[in-house]
């Protein structure tokens, strides 16, 4: 019998828009916004030989 054990993690950035701010030396400046979403998961399967 062998227990086997997975986890994973994925995340995922996507640019949402932009945020505009006033800069004393170049005037309005556009900065992207990104949103981040994170995935976690873990998972186990047992696995037995019955051919023994």
């Amino acid at each position: 019998m062998s227990i086997n054990l997975h986890a994973y993690l994925q995340s995922m950035s996507a640019a949402v828009g932009y945020d505009y701010y006033w800069d004393y030396y170049f005037g309005p400046l556009a900065v992207t916004d990104y949103a981040s979403t994170f995935q976690f998961g873990l998972g186990a399967s047992l696995s037995y030989d019955f051919s023994k």
